[in-house]
């Protein structure tokens, strides 16, 4: 059979919800199927009632997938038919006829001339074509485009074409996209720079050194940091030249990373035999991102040694000052006493007193030990500094090499630092001690005793203090943005992250976000008036006694509250999964992919030259299971009928970080398709969603893990970073456990792929910085956290009339909001909005960076002035309301449900932790922990619909309901996890309609 020479767009699933018939449920088959009277009149159009009802059957269709099908009456869905029939052709008589292709075509005309829409028609391929380049140049990837492309004929009213022509558009502009690229490299590539890459591809000793750059560092020590700089050596004079030729190729930075992701899992021999250039291309792309990723890895290595040598110093100091202090407390206790002695009369001489006292310590050790006391803090800086003198070699070793091979930058190319920097990296590779007042402007004077020495009545630089002082400004300076890596991912300028104006306009045209729809001015003064009502009606309902979970404590001179209490639903739940029968993990997974087809797309990097049974379900439900187990595929090969060589294979060929995403979101979209998902809402016109992060340790050791204050009994570990709705863990990823969650906010919202959209994100303390409210606010997001500290919310509790007209107020607030400096920087806060809006760069990251910036930067204050005003509304209201305070904790109780699960499913091949040698297989591995998860979910769910759908007369039973509803889909006690797990020639064990039958809810 011959292979289509079209490219798979979407997913079978994806397919059908595109281009496959609608499947209404009662509510979707009365908004679809209820004409208006222009409708009306085009159903009604001919004398003949057969014809009349296919036509009210297409214009649902229409109104519902803007596209025409080719259908029979046997196609049509029974409850869709009697539905028209019902509701529009009442005792009227029914027989079904052959509609014929003239009266078809004369519909579909009727119909899109109702709607303003255009058939498709090979016209408009230009026009397809030029937008499709468009999206190209944004993102490679065909469903991407596909989707974009679906959008864009919707926005234009023209009805898509086929499924095949659809395909055939694609291929042809990604193959056109192809041989530009490969014109641009024919045309910059010298055969100098073939050979340098070329040098990458090539196998010495078995192995080659795109196979050593690919190694992922597995933690901050010397050795580690050798093989980092020397990766960094090798790839220095590519990165010129792929620098240089990615900027002429005119591509977008996803696109940038989806061909270096391919470089990763293509080996050195398969990128030999790609054509078209592609193998450079790709090869081009990795260098990009993996200099600039080594820079990051440098710098991190960097700020992590230089604190932790700092740490070290410090302790190793205040243990010596103990301990001195110890040594001679004593001898200051008997010197003490010999003031209250009894024995020594008022009238001996004082000088026999000082005699006795030289006696317990001698004069020179009590002169300095008296000077020492004046001086108490000068006398630790001492210390400190001898200590910094006995580890010289120690951050010589381990800091300088890293310090030479950054290349940093600043805006001001006379900043005081940056020529510090230029100067010290210069000094270490002449051995030059030369400096010009210039280049020390950054000391501060009280420092000038530690870090200057006379040398001939000369006052010169003591070069090893310095170096060390700098080393431990520039974590700071790179932080605030005053110093930054170029040629880096994570550690850019802020204000080079930023689009340009020009492009920031064009952005701004085509995004729709509340804060763009009215002026600056008008929004501000709407959200003024509204923070000083809610002062007044705090205030009011306090004093008037309302708010019984407010009191306010006059002894402690502060106020108290009475928290949320969850109520416990442990009885229901386990009444109700008592009854379901036990199921192994393997077969559920089969269950959901018979049921939404989510492992369909899972497929191999050559489609061409793989044997089919690697891509065979049984193989990938066995590889997913070893990777979410913690199992890993040797020990599942142990516990199953597929060989460890099969399971290694399949994770190689299969298991793709972006096809596991897409499998999960299938599931996650698949969820909020059944009955049960509206049940789940919290709010009746609002959409809840909940973050927060899980603790994993690792198998193998990472950068990337570390220590944090938030698991500070816990080992180094990573932290998987979670948003969940309705109990739908819809998106998920990775960060170290020692970043501040709140950065990730904004970024695990905007960046989801899947179709759930909540307008309320919930958290905990660590969600909240000094921005997202404001940037969630922008884009039409609330943000509600939950509060553990009353009176540490009211002190960033701010108002917008003079503070003074507060002061007899009971609650009141700390301070005015500066409203002017808002105003002022519109254009700036627009390209901040911009720049996020487009996903050109780490919006965490950029978010961090904003957090960052110097206190006196105005945009800096302007975005914390407008996250003061947002946020001291929902401070007064999260206070006054207190179903508020539950629906939000309500929320976050089921994420720490969800993570509940997901530590059941992480520990059942030992402990909590993640596998994986690369950054991408520990993500991998925790993509398959989700994947799982959000199978369980899904099979809890389909259960919970079944019944509601088997009750469908019990709708508008309160009692019934309120039971469905308090039933959590995320359970497990039913679901074998441990075991022998058979995966060939096994028929489905699970069966629906016979679980249901066996299921009984007392609501009575």
């Amino acid at each position: 059979m011959q292979k289509s020479k079209r490219l798979v767009v979407f997913s079978e699933v994806e397919k059908c919800a595109f281009y496959g018939l609608p499947d209404f449920d009662d509510n979707k088959r009365k908004q679809y199927f209820t004409f208006s009277e222009e409708e009306l009149s085009v159903v009604m159009k001919d004398k003949r009632m057969y014809i009349n009802v296919f036509c009210a059957i297409q214009m649902g269709h229409f109104k519902a997938k803007k596209i025409f099908f080719q259908i029979k009456w046997k196609d049509i869905k029974k409850e869709d038919l009697n539905f028209i029939l019902n509701a529009y052709f009442i005792k009227q008589k029914f027989a079904m006829r052959k509609v014929s292709e003239y009266d078809y075509y004369v519909q579909r005309r009727n119909i899109i001339a109702i709607f303003d829409y255009r058939l498709w028609s090979a016209k408009f391929t230009p026009t397809i074509t030029t937008h499709v380049k468009k999206i190209i140049r944004c993102d490679i990837s065909p469903n991407f485009i596909g989707r974009e492309l679906i959008t864009f004929l919707r926005n234009i009213k023209v009805v898509i074409p086929g499924y095949s022509t659809l395909q055939t558009i694609i291929t042809q502009n990604l193959r056109d996209e192809r041989k530009r690229i490969s014109c641009i490299l024919d045309k910059m590539l010298g055969s100098d720079d073939k050979v340098a890459i070329n040098k990458l591809i090539t196998t010495e000793e078995n192995i080659s050194k795109l196979a050593a750059l690919k190694q992922d560092a597995k933690n901050f020590g010397f050795k580690m940091m050798l093989k980092e700089r020397q990766k960094h050596s090798m790839l220095q004079s590519i990165y010129s030249i792929a620098k240089n030729i990615i900027k002429e190729l005119d591509i977008s930075n996803q696109n940038i990373k989806y061909y270096s992701d391919l470089t990763i899992y293509y080996n050195a021999g398969k990128l030999r035999n790609l054509g078209y250039n592609q193998n450079y291309l790709y090869i081009l792309c990795y260098v990009l991102r993996r200099y600039q990723e080594i820079n990051d890895n440098l710098i991190e290595a960097f700020k992590y040694t230089s604190k932790k040598i700092d740490d070290d110093i410090k302790a190793k100091v205040k243990k010596k000052f103990l301990e001195e202090k110890s040594g001679i407390e004593k001898k200051m206790g008997r010197l003490l006493l010999l003031y209250v002695n009894e024995k020594i009369g008022d009238t001996i001489l004082f000088g026999k007193v000082r005699k006795r006292a030289f006696r317990i310590m001698t004069k020179e050790k009590m002169q300095n030990l008296g000077n020492k006391l004046l001086k108490r803090a000068q006398h630790k800086k001492e210390f400190y500094w001898q200590e910094v003198d006995r580890l010289q070699k120690t951050y010589q070793k381990n800091l300088r090499p890293l310090f030479t091979k950054l290349c940093f930058s600043s805006e001001d190319s006379r900043n005081t630092w940056l020529l510090s920097v230029k100067w010290l990296q210069n000094t270490l590779n002449s051995k030059d001690n030369n400096i010009d007042d210039d280049q020390i402007a950054s000391i501060s004077k009280h420092l000038d005793k530690y870090l200057l020495k006379e040398r001939d009545n000369i006052k010169v630089i003591d070069i090893n203090r310095y170096e060390y002082w700098l080393y431990r400004q520039i974590e700071e300076k790179v932080n605030a943005g005053s110093l930054y890596i170029e040629n880096s991912i994570l550690h850019r300028c802020f204000n080079h992250e930023l689009i340009s104006c020009e492009e920031k306009q064009e952005v701004l045209k085509d995004l729709d976000i509340p804060w763009l729809r009215e002026s600056a001015e008008k929004q501000i003064n709407d959200l003024l008036a509204t923070l000083d009502n809610l002062w007044v009606t705090i205030n009011q309902r306090f004093e008037q006694g309302k708010l019984k979970h407010l009191k306010y404590d006059e002894k402690k001179q502060r106020f108290t509250w009475s928290r949320v209490r969850a109520i416990s639903d442990e009885e229901l739940q386990n009444k109700f999964y008592s009854q379901l029968p036990f199921c192994e993990i393997n077969d559920v997974m089969r269950f959901v992919d018979e049921q939404c087809d989510c492992l369909s797309v899972f497929t191999p990097l050559q489609q061409r030259y793989t044997k089919q049974e690697i891509v065979s379900k049984e193989r990938l439900i066995a590889s997913i299971l070893s990777k979410a187990l913690n199992y890993g595929d040797y020990k599942m090969s142990q516990a199953s009928d597929i060989s460890y060589q099969a399971l290694k294979t399949t994770s190689s060929q299969v298991l793709r970080l972006s096809k596991l995403r897409e499998a999960n979101d299938i599931i996650s979209n698949e969820v909020a398709k059944l009955s049960i998902f509206p049940y789940y809402s919290i709010d009746l016109e609002l959409l809840f969603s909940g973050v927060d992060g899980q603790k994993y340790e690792l198998d193998v050791p990472n950068i990337k893990a570390r220590f944090s204050r938030k698991y500070l009994r816990e080992k180094q570990g990573l932290s998987a970073y979670t948003i969940l709705t309705n109990n739908i863990p819809f998106n998920c990823y990775l960060i170290g456990s020692h970043e501040h969650e709140s950065y990730h906010v904004f970024d695990i919202w905007y960046n989801n792929t899947s179709d759930i959209m909540p307008q309320v994100i919930t958290g905990d303390m660590h969600s909240i910085n000094k921005a997202n409210f404001a940037l969630l606010s922008w884009f039409g997001v609330q943000f509600k956290p939950r509060f553990t500290n009353l009176n540490a919310q009211l002190r960033n509790t701010y108002c917008g009339k003079d503070i003074k007209e507060y002061e007899n107020y009971s609650l009141k607030p700390t301070g005015q909001i500066d409203s002017q400096i808002i105003i002022k920087q519109k254009e700036k806060i627009d390209q901040i909005i911009a720049t996020l809006a487009l996903k050109e760069i780490n919006q965490a990251n950029l978010v961090k960076k904003l957090c960052n910036l110097p206190a006196e930067n105005s945009l800096r204050k302007a975005v914390f002035e407008f996250d003061k005003l947002v946020r001291s509304i929902y401070t007064l209201e999260y206070m006054m309301d207190i179903q508020l305070q539950r629906d939000v904790h309500k929320s976050q109780n089921r994420i720490e449900a969800y993570h509940q699960l997901r530590a059941a499913i992480a520990k059942v091949g030992g402990k909590k932790k993640l596998y994986g040698k690369t950054d991408i297989d520990i993500e991998i591995s925790n993509q398959c922990g989700r994947l799982v998860a959000n199978t369980v979910i899904y099979y809890n769910s389909v259960i919970l619909s079944g019944l509601l759908e088997e009750h469908h007369e019990l709708k508008n039973n309160k009692k019934f309901l309120n039971i469905i509803k308090k039933i959590s889909p995320i359970a497990w006690g039913h679901i074998h996890f441990l075991g022998q797990y058979t995966f060939k020639n096994k028929e489905q064990s699970i069966d629906l309609v016979e679980i249901l039958k066996n299921i009984k809810l007392e609501f009575e």
